[in-house]
């Protein structure tokens, strides 16, 4: 199918007063180069402390929330600490194959240039390109290879990514992030910048609300303010408990972590959804520079680990390294989200999700596409898949 439905976010309040986004206004716009739907959730996510707007860098935010805060840090009794990984139970999508959606810190550059493909199409930007222009920290990108959890990329190696979310100036999808401009523009070195440090899909809340089941918040944070967690410990909250309670999933030592350690990004498939690390239970993580587990094996703050539990150990490996994301070693992925690919490689995914967003490079190709007539093979406008599935004719 060679049409694209932007979803915008319509708001739904949950019965605890949570704010949760739906789908609605669709926008059909003709793409004649992509060949699927495809839809990324809008994210919650985190910003650091030397990030603008005097958030707590524990206040959980969101695209097109009013006043940005989702949850704030002292619903979570995580007042000033810095979240730094966030993700939703990922098990119901566990079987399926993904790209990566990340966000980069401030110090990273160089990498793949842009797709030549992706540019021929309109795509005209991805984390070297964001870098150069010192405003990455505040996007996030997708990954152009495709992978399965168990380390498998799967389809022709594409080593480079896309950007699918800019900081700031995008319409309503962006994160609202300094620097104040569109993703063309060139700032100055120095320039400050907001950092995203976490990802996670509301279309994951949704489904397991729709489910009836345990809608469980999993995180990782830093050592300042910690308490009893530590910062490559992974904590587990129950949406719609009151108070909310912080409770103990996976302990650093349970995971295979050592002292020293600090979790940078997290993507959780607690198998069971019991909110308990156990057999057959999985993350993905990335680690921040300096932690000792990178020194030890020779890995990047920019590699994406995998960690198993299995019957009696944990297995770690490297299910995706920084030249795999199409970055230098020297970049630090700070942020990890999942979205489920089918039928396609990630390069078609990524022109349909640039186009969905309406990234900047590409207004006058939408202006011109939205005018056109619906055709007999268009699929109606649907709500954004409660399961953060890609839909695909």
């Amino acid at each position: 199918m060679n049409y694209v439905n932007k979803r915008r976010a319509g708001l739904l309040l949950w019965e605890w007063g949570m704010l949760v986004f739906i789908a609605a206004s669709p926008l059909s716009v003709r793409a004649q180069y992509a060949t699927e739907d495809a839809v990324i959730s809008p994210s919650l996510f985190t910003v650091d402390s030397q990030s603008s707007g005097g958030y707590d860098p524990a206040d959980i935010l969101g695209v097109e929330v009013p006043g940005r805060t989702w949850l704030a840090a002292s619903q979570l009794g995580l007042e000033g600490n810095s979240i730094d990984g966030l993700s939703f139970n990922k098990s119901p999508v566990a079987d399926r194959p993904f790209a990566l959606l990340f966000s980069v810190g401030r110090e990273g550059k160089g990498g793949a240039q842009p797709d030549l493909e992706l540019q021929s199409a309109g795509v005209l930007f991805n984390a070297a390109d964001q870098a150069s222009k010192n405003q990455a920290a505040g996007d996030e990108f997708v990954s152009l290879n495709l992978w399965n959890r168990f380390g498998n990329r799967l389809g022709a190696a594409i080593n480079n990514n896309a950007l699918v979310s800019n900081n700031f100036d995008e319409g309503g999808t962006d994160f609202g992030c300094m620097p104040p401009g569109s993703a063309t523009q060139q700032f100055p070195v120095g320039t400050a910048q907001d950092n995203v440090t976490a990802l996670a899909s509301m279309a994951d809340m949704l489904q397991w609300m729709s489910r009836g089941s345990a809608v469980r918040l999993y995180g990782s944070v830093s050592a300042s303010k910690s308490g009893s967690l530590g910062p490559a410990d992974i904590f587990v909250a129950t949406l719609g408990q009151t108070p909310l309670v912080i409770q103990l999933y996976a302990s650093a030592d349970q995971i295979g972590l050592v002292p020293g350690d600090d979790i940078d990004a997290l993507i959780v498939f607690d198998m069971d959804n019991n909110g308990t690390w156990n057999a057959g239970d999985q993350v993905l993580i990335s680690l921040s520079p300096g932690s000792p587990t990178l020194k030890k094996n020779r890995m990047s703050p920019a590699d994406v680990l995998s960690i198993l539990c299995e019957k009696n150990s944990t297995r770690m490996t490297v299910l995706a390294t920084a030249e795999e994301l199409g970055l230098t070693r020297e970049y630090n992925v700070d942020a990890l989200e999942l979205t489920v690919v089918e039928k396609s490689e990630a390069r078609e995914f990524a022109k349909a999700v640039a186009i969905g967003r309406k990234l900047d490079g590409l207004d006058q190709i939408i202006r011109a596409r939205a005018t056109e007539p619906m055709q007999a093979d268009d699929t109606p406008p649907m709500l954004l898949p409660a399961d953060g599935t890609i839909p695909v004719k």
